[in-house]
């Protein structure tokens, strides 16, 4: 007799699952900075730049600041805020700064478009009808007295004998008592 097997065949295919996970992206190119695109020398100046991250995550700013600095990283922000930063130049010339923007995750943006500030050594002008007055024998005293400068938004004169320099004097009379040294006295608004 013949015995018939009936068998049975399990084919066992791999199950492969496929977890999605989303790749986190870099915020997107941050706005060009927005602020004065001119100024004066020693003079500090605020911008604002914002953007959003597509996947909702915190971001970050820093400012190329086209003086051979950058600003430190901000604080992270929720994305789409408003961030501002100072800055001083110390020299003339024209400056193109620009912002970039990290998420949480460290991914970077690329740089925004630039925008240009024009920094200018901030003309002084000499105050009119200058007098000098010296009165004393054994004590000299020198008296300075001008004119109000034109200039009607100053915050005062500087005045400079030699090396010394006094700033921000702020009426239109100085006196110099027992000076040192004799030189070439400069008034300046």
């Amino acid at each position: 007799m013949k015995r018939k097997y009936i068998g049975i065949i399990f084919v066992i295919m791999p199950l492969i699952i496929v977890i999605g996970c989303k790749q986190n992206v870099a915020p997107n190119i941050p706005s060009i900075p927005y602020g004065n695109s001119n100024g004066w020398v020693d003079s500090t100046y605020t911008f604002s730049t914002t953007t959003t991250d597509p996947d909702g995550n915190d971001v970050s700013f820093q400012i190329d600041w086209a003086d051979g600095e950058l600003s430190g990283w901000s604080d992270f922000v929720s994305s789409g805020t408003t961030v501002y930063f100072t800055h001083t130049w110390v020299g003339p010339g024209d400056y193109d700064i620009r912002a970039k923007a990290k998420d949480i995750h460290n991914n970077e943006s690329d740089w925004s478009g630039i925008h240009t500030i024009e920094i200018e050594v901030e003309a002084l002008q000499a105050p009119s009808n200058l007098q000098i007055e010296v009165t004393g024998n054994d004590s000299l005293s020198i008296k300075l007295t001008w004119n109000a400068s034109p200039t009607s938004d100053i915050d005062g004169y500087v005045i400079r004998l030699n090396d010394v320099s006094l700033d921000n004097v702020t009426n239109t009379e100085y006196t110099h008592n027992n000076p040192t040294e004799l030189g070439t006295y400069r008034v300046r608004a």
